[in-house]
């Protein structure tokens, strides 16, 4: 790459008068400039109906678009591709247009948008593809629109959503593929529509939702994997809809639900997988919902109910396969479970004492 002092920089009117000229005059000038940076930061596109970048490619160097207002129309990367540098848009600030991303290649360096403020209209980075720098998000604010980051791929970075907020929206990570770098959701918030990992894929580091806020819509993890970092959803807090792990495979690192608050819908794993390690619903709160371990392949160290408050729930582990320790003590308001074991009712405390203890040990508290 060209010697920084010397690289040429496109920046302020220069860049903006290029950008007017359309999508052929400016990759003809990317050509003849492959590692230049690009820098519209603090630029302001209000004046403007939309903002398209669309198919646009960018130099090797530096894509700065940080404090960069733009407007109410929409705005569109869709298919560019931003370049292997560093690509910012930190601060920046979107209005009430339609912002798209979709199927863009965005850099092989570090990518913020972090504190960046999102509009009313969707947000899209559908099918987008981010190189193997770290990609960060944190503390973003989406409005009130939907978000997609279905079938978006990660690299090899961290990718972090660390204090984002989500609106009245759908959020979906459908298929979304994340490399082996940690994923983190810590103390997100997200609004009042559904949201979905269906099908995502996790790879070896480590996956948090740890305080996050989940809203009123249902929350989707039907069919992801998890590789084999550890899994933490501690302390997070659900709302009223379902929540739904059926067909997961989790890994070979710990999953912890320690202290989760669960809602008024229900809490699924139907089919899912969970690995060798340990498994801990620990000081864990349930809403009035059915809990559903039906099917459920559970290859596990250790799963621990620990601690757990109930509210009377349906409770069902029919045909469950559970290969390892269990532990279920001091738990609240357990009174009932269906066809675990084929047995067709009895006291949960009293069948789990019974049933597992003389086939699997009993541990203490971790």
């Amino acid at each position: 790459m060209a010697d920084v002092a010397k690289r040429t920089v496109l920046k302020g009117q220069d860049a903006i008068d290029l950008w007017q000229r359309g999508r052929l005059a400016w990759n003809a000038w990317v050509a003849e400039n492959p590692e230049a940076d690009i820098d519209f930061s603090g630029v302001d596109f209000s004046a403007y109906d939309d903002v398209s970048f669309a198919w646009f490619r960018f130099p090797n160097g530096r894509t700065d678009f940080s404090k960069t207002i733009f407007g109410d129309g929409d705005v569109s990367f869709d298919r560019a591709q931003l370049a292997n540098g560093r690509v910012t848009f930190n601060h920046a600030t979107f209005g009430k247009g339609r912002v798209s991303f979709s199927h863009a290649t965005i850099g092989k360096g570090r990518v913020s948008f972090s504190y960046v403020t999102f509009g009313d209209g969707d947000a899209s980075f559908s099918r987008a593809t981010f190189g193997d720098g770290d990609v960060s998000f944190i503390n973003a604010t989406f409005g009130e629109g939907e978000v997609s980051f279905i079938g978006a791929t990660f690299g090899e970075g961290d990718v972090s959503f660390i204090g984002a907020t989500f609106s009245e929206g759908d959020i979906s990570f459908h298929r979304a593929t994340f490399g082996e770098g940690d994923v983190n959701f810590s103390d997100a918030t997200f609004g009042k529509g559904d949201v979905s990992f269906s099908h995502a894929t996790f790879g070896e580091g480590y996956v948090s939702f740890h305080d996050a806020t989940f809203g009123e819509g249902d929350v989707n993890f039907i069919g992801a994997t998890f590789s084999e970092g550890d899994v933490s959803f501690h302390r997070a807090t659900f709302g009223e809809g379902n929540v739904i792990f059926s067909g997961v495979t989790f890994g070979e690192g710990q999953l912890s639900f320690g202290r989760v608050r669960f809602g008024k819908g229900d809490v699924i794993f139907f089919n899912a997988r969970f690995g060798m390690n340990h498994v801990y619903f620990w000081e864990t709160t349930f809403g009035k919902g059915r809990i559903i371990f039906s099917q459920t392949i559970l290859d596990v160290k250790l799963l621990i109910f620990y601690g757990v408050s109930f509210e009377e729930n349906e409770i069902s582990f029919d045909k469950a396969n559970i290969n390892g320790g269990f532990l279920f003590e001091n738990c609240q308001n357990a009174v009932s479970i269906l066809d675990f074991f084929f047995v067709p009712r009895a006291s949960l405390e009293l069948l789990f004492w019974k049933v597992i203890s003389p086939v699997f040990p009993i541990y203490g508290p971790p």
